[in-house]
């Protein structure tokens, strides 16, 4: 970690959804660490569940009806995430 970072503390992060900070609906939060360090706390942030998907969603629909710089072929990127959740993975490539 770095000094700054150090100084700073750990991080305590919450949701950015339609321009504000907020708290998970749950109220519950999980800690991060370094896991070359585990005694280093990186931060607190918010246990998200599908109680805050809506919301998400919906600040999501209404930036890509704001004034954006993103084309508005983006404008709708928000209803994908219920699809892409699905998604399977791809397996990770093996060698060099």
């Amino acid at each position: 970690m770095t000094e700054r970072a150090a100084a700073r503390g750990p991080a305590a992060g919450r949701n950015f959804i339609a321009g504000e900070w907020i708290e998970a609906v749950s109220g519950r939060t999980f800690e991060s660490r370094n896991p070359a360090d585990r005694d280093d706390l990186v931060g607190t942030f918010q246990a998200s569940g599908a109680a805050d998907v809506p919301a998400g969603l919906s600040g999501s629909d209404a930036a890509g009806r704001s004034s954006n710089p993103w084309p508005a072929r983006l404008a709708g990127r928000g209803t994908l995430a219920p699809s892409c959740a699905i998604l399977p993975r791809a397996p990770a490539p093996v060698g060099p």
